[in-house]
């Protein structure tokens, strides 16, 4: 009875061992599966980046890199100062600017009202020197000074994009005042700050000649001229004249800038070129997603016929068919994913060319930084977009982990961009690009295959670290779908 019983327990206990071996088979059955799934989904994805990348490289962006020049598309006002022009138009509107005449701006009514009645003001002993601020004597002889000098105004590249008039522009209240006569002739076409500077510098010099003649006992004509024009310089209140140079200055500045940003030309031209650098965006993208399915497509279906070869049976032509079928069924399976690709490079094109001309405003953009604008730009609406308004469905460790994938791929390729033309200085890459008719594609190659390889190496990173539990997410609803839970 002890044995039966004894018997009885140990095909119990062996029945519990086959059953625990038994799921724990099941289980690691189960897991490897779900690791390979998970290999090949991100496997699939990082072919399908680096795809993107050398696709982008050597096709759809290097399309819209030829396009893109020093400055962007749109005139500025600081790039036509710098020599840098958008247009050929405006390059030679400035190059044909009418002659620049004083007579022009001397005979301008304004400045000729202006001195009719500083001439009634100095009868009436009324008039101020505008840089000394002395009362001007009745018989003193007096010129009417522009503060930012005519000659400047008439060649600033910035006055000339702006359509503006020069003697109109010079001969405004701000940019005139009355000073001694010597004091303008010694002034000549500098500026007033910069005047101002030079008389601080040569007061020494200019004391000691004033000194110098006044101890003398008789002046002739040319000494008694050449103190007189040295005390009147000496008056010279210069933080007086410097504020006045850098008054004038600052509201020349406000004029033109005002009257060129908000000119029917300048809005009329940033739209349409925004509005071109959308389309051209929107566009690449489209032609992108279909670009790369077709390729991933096509590699599936090479892959799996060279793998099944042997067991094809049949007219081989009928399979071909058949493949192309398919490959044309998963191309036309993205049209919503290239539509919204399309949406959402018509935004960042748009917008990136609006901050590339406020940008240019102020800084001159070299190409890659004008590229290195539109690719950032896409990325953050592609990030964003998700963001704001991610599917249903997505946990937001998911969310967030895709968002990072995102900003990670377009940060890889601004990286790239910057770093684009110091690599093109190392003496392989000189060598390589150095090889006649070939060079440059080769080059092209070489430099994508590193911008995509990178990409995917900092990819793989980010989803090793899984720092919002995203992969681990996916392997547990994974795992519940296998083992016949509904996952919520």
């Amino acid at each position: 009875m002890e044995n039966t019983n004894y018997l009885i327990d140990l095909y119990g206990r062996l029945q519990d061992d086959i059953t625990e071996v038994s799921v724990l088979a099941s289980l690691a059955q189960r897991n490897a599966v779900i690791n390979k799934a998970y290999s090949d989904r991100f496997f699939n994805e990082q072919r399908d980046v680096m795809l993107h990348v050398i696709v982008d490289r050597f096709g759809l962006g290097r399309l819209m890199a030829n396009r893109d020049q020093v400055g962007g598309n749109v005139d500025t006002i600081h790039n036509a100062r710098a020599g840098v022009y958008a247009t050929e138009a405006e390059r030679q509107n400035y190059i044909n600017r009418e002659e620049y005449n004083s007579d022009d701006y001397y005979n301008q009514e304004q400045y000729i009202q202006r001195n009719r009645k500083a001439k009634i003001s100095q009868e009436k002993s009324t008039l101020i020197d505008g840089y000394t601020g002395q009362t001007i004597k009745r018989n003193q002889k007096i010129d009417q000074d522009h503060i930012k000098n005519k000659k400047s105004i008439h060649d600033d590249p910035g006055r000339v994009l702006a359509g503006e008039d020069g003697p109109n522009l010079a001969n405004q209240d701000f940019n005139l005042l009355h000073t001694d006569r010597s004091i303008n002739c010694g002034k000549k076409e500098i500026s007033a700050v910069d005047y101002a500077d030079k008389l601080d510098q040569t007061r020494p010099k200019r004391q000691k000649r004033i000194d110098e003649l006044q101890k003398k006992e008789m002046l002739n004509d040319r000494e008694q001229k050449e103190l007189n024009k040295l005390i009147q310089h000496e008056k010279v209140n210069t933080d007086e004249m410097r504020k006045k140079g850098e008054s004038a200055e600052a509201k020349y500045e406000y004029i033109v800038n005002m009257r060129y940003y908000f000119s029917p030309k300048f809005i009329t031209n940033l739209g349409r070129q925004s509005a071109i650098q959308g389309a051209q965006m929107g566009i690449r993208q489209i032609t992108g997603v279909f670009l790369v399915e077709a390729i991933a497509a096509a590699f599936d279906e090479i892959r799996d016929a060279c793998r099944i070869a042997h067991k094809i049976t049949g007219s081989w032509i009928l399979n071909i068919r058949e493949r192309l079928n398919r490959i044309l069924n998963r191309i036309s399976s993205k049209w919503q994913e290239a539509l919204s690709e399309g949406l959402n490079g018509a935004i960042s094109g748009f917008l990136s060319n609006m901050l590339t001309v406020l940008i240019n405003a102020f800084v001159t953009t070299s190409k890659n930084i004008v590229r290195l604008i539109r690719e950032s730009f896409f990325s953050m609406i592609k990030a964003t977009k998700l963001l704001m308004n991610p599917p249903m469905e997505m946990s937001n460790s998911t969310l967030y982990h895709e968002a990072g994938k995102l900003i990670i791929t377009g940060g890889m390729v601004s990286f790239g961009i910057i770093l684009e033309e110091s690599v093109n200085l190392f003496p392989p890459m000189i060598a390589i690009k150095g090889i006649p008719v070939l060079g440059d594609m080769m080059g092209d190659i070489v430099y994508g295959f590193m911008v995509a390889l990178v990409t995917a190496l900092a990819l793989w990173g980010w989803n090793k670290l899984d720092l919002f539990g995203a992969k681990e997410e996916w392997r547990h609803k994974q795992f519940l779908i296998a083992s016949g839970f509904r996952h919520t």
